[in-house]
């Protein structure tokens, strides 16, 4: 659950159909894959009957709590194309949450594209499977687990292997934190601000 110890992100797909509210999301969900703890980005495949390689993804927004609640009278609105998905995180008996394309497509040609950071799985067996991981993961795997058994078995808590635990696990959220473009407005990079400003003083 700790966003940085997640790798990879994983690009999904999701075939919609005309007038459907909602899809699941989750292991063995119509949208099939581990239930993310989010989504970090969307896209939306304008025609899926053509090959991939001239498919056209258009991004669209992943819509917070807020967005979804401001739509009032809105979230049966219906379009050929979406604009957006709303993530309820939901978690029912099954494991499974909700994923609601909006406007609600009313054609059948389009094809939802996520971008999901996905958590490590649960370990099958402990003797028969091979497991790979980056770099960094085999330390802080084994510290981390160490530090969670001592005290089931009546062990007191030694520092050095405590802080080898924090230090193993600060290696791998370094390696997986991503730099993000920051966007600055057109007019403040080019010095259209400065150009207005002196044009409304009369300068």
């Amino acid at each position: 659950t700790q966003r940085l110890t997640i790798y990879k992100t994983v690009r999904t797909t999701q075939s919609l159909t005309a007038n459907t509210v909602s899809y699941t999301i989750g292991s063995g969900g119509t949208i099939n894959i581990p239930r993310p703890e989010s989504i970090s980005y969307a896209g939306l495949i304008i025609d899926n009957s053509l090959d991939a390689a001239d498919q056209t993804e258009l991004p669209i927004a992943v819509l917070s709590d807020q967005d979804w609640a401001q739509l009032v009278w809105q979230k049966r609105l219906a379009s050929g194309l979406s604009q957006g998905v709303y993530f309820d995180y939901g978690f029912n008996s099954s494991g499974l949450g909700l994923l609601y394309p909006w406007p609600i497509p009313d054609v059948s040609t389009t094809t939802l594209a996520l971008y999901c950071p996905t958590q490590l799985a649960e370990f099958a067996d402990q003797n028969t499977t091979s497991y790979t991981f980056p770099p960094g993961y085999q330390a802080m795997l084994e510290y981390g687990l160490a530090v969670r058994l001592a005290p089931m078995f009546g062990r007191k808590l030694d520092p050095v292997l405590d802080r080898l635990a924090m230090q193993s696990m600060n290696h791998v959220k370094r390696a997986n934190s991503r730099m993000r473009e920051k966007r600055c407005d057109n007019a403040v990079v080019s010095g259209d601000a400065d150009a207005a400003d002196s044009a409304a003083q009369g300068d």
